[in-house]
């Protein structure tokens, strides 16, 4: 699996809502803790997806909780990790 997501390079949004995809949040929450709209946060979880190679969310949450874990390697800004 590590080949899916060691390229993936992401922005500060997108890391933000991998983030707490990975601590559990369902999109209703991240759009209310963000402050944005619920179709925003799933238009993120879509585009995360395609860069991440998940074939649907619940390896998109997989790959998330791997990351907050410190198992999976993920660029966000040009720094490795978080």
């Amino acid at each position: 699996m590590s080949q899916i997501y060691a390229r993936a390079t992401l922005g500060r949004r997108e890391a933000e809502v991998l983030r707490l995809l990975g601590d559990g949040k369902t999109t209703l929450e991240i759009a209310a803790k963000l402050k944005i709209n619920m179709k925003t946060v799933q238009a993120y979880c879509a585009r995360l997806k395609q860069k991440m190679g998940a074939a649907n969310i619940r390896q998109l949450v997989r790959i998330a909780v791997l990351w907050r874990a410190g198992v999976a390697e993920i660029v966000v800004r040009g720094v490795r990790g978080e």
